[in-house]
């Protein structure tokens, strides 16, 4: 069996959806849908419901979506054991972001890290912080950078910034080096990410302390869709400043500190602290802080230093 197809599959439990997963994975939709299709035949069950929106797994489909989690896990282990041994910097190397870094760090990240280690194969995964520790923990991701990092034993962080969270609004609507309480942010317009986020619950429980917006609330399921009614003038948002600040710097959009205490919310480096640590992740976690070094200023980054577990950062 291509090892491949296992990792498709998973990706397609994962998403619950074989046109998302088409995407991720870079095949086509058809070419997907036959791998399914023959993964189905050679176990003699079938392992999808196929439903309106999406898929969802039978009973056969999940045990084998248990069994190929672990059989990846063990290839993975054996790939470190190995490069591990002979000091190796190849193989694959799979890195979970959420998506208001992605397109700020990636580009200079696989760019770097290519420089160092062209062997390397990359796979990179986009995801809440939640999601990402858990893949992670299951060895379908070597390493993530998470935003409020879970408190999941098991899992080893290194502290790689805190990161300013911020009002922001269109063109104009706040002034440079402004700072805007709770109480008065919520008089305007409010417009959030309709997810259950940890930044929008960070919004439910400052909101709830200072009372109830009095004025409209929009919800947007899409970050260019949150920029775009930001930049049009259609209301405010709490947002990260590194995420919002390409647009701060085209004229775009404008931002100010929380007051009385500026927010700022933690973003470390986590990895499965059972598996043992290839000379490929050593590499990228040194190229991932040579680019927080780099653009801490800019982009509000307070570097700390490092811890060694997960459970001892203040999120």
């Amino acid at each position: 069996m291509d090892l491949q197809v296992l990792r498709n599959f998973l990706v397609v439990v994962e998403q619950g959806s074989i046109s998302n997963a088409a995407t991720l994975t870079r095949i086509s939709q058809p070419a997907l849908s036959r791998q399914l299709q023959a993964l189905e035949e050679e176990f003699g069950a079938e392992l999808f419901t196929r439903k309106r929106r999406g898929v969802e797994l039978t009973k056969a489909g999940e045990a084998l979506a248990m069994q190929a989690g672990r059989i990846m896990a063990n290839v993975r282990e054996a790939q470190v054991a190995i490069d591990a041994m002979t000091g190796k910097r190849g193989g694959r190397l799979a890195l979970g972001v959420p998506p208001s870094l992605a397109r700020l760090m990636l580009p200079d990240l696989i760019r770097r890290a290519r420089e160092i280690m062209p062997d390397v194969r990359f796979a990179v995964r986009e995801g809440t912080a939640d999601a990402l520790c858990a893949l992670v923990l299951d060895g379908q991701l070597d390493m993530a950078i998470v935003q409020y990092p879970s408190l999941h034993s098991g899992l080893t962080g290194y502290t790689l910034f805190s990161e300013s969270i911020v009002a922001a609004g269109a063109a104009g609507v706040f002034t440079m080096g402004a700072s805007v309480t709770m109480k008065e942010l919520l008089q305007r317009d409010f417009v959030l990410a309709a997810s259950t986020g940890r930044l929008r619950l960070m919004y439910e429980k400052l909101a709830a302390k200072a009372g109830s917006p009095e004025s409209g609330f929009v919800e947007v399921d899409s970050p260019s869709g949150l920029i775009e009614l930001l930049a049009g003038g259609l209301g405010v948002s709490l947002v990260s400043y590194s995420w919002v600040h390409p647009h701060v710097v085209a004229g775009t959009i404008s931002t100010a500190q929380i007051a009385p205490i500026p927010l700022r919310r933690q973003v470390a480096l986590v990895s499965a602290s059972a598996r043992t640590v290839t000379p490929a992740q050593q590499f990228l976690t040194e190229v991932i802080a040579d680019f927080v070094d780099a653009h801490a200023k800019d982009l509000r980054w307070a570097v700390t230093e490092a811890v060694d577990d997960v459970e001892g950062l203040d999120w």
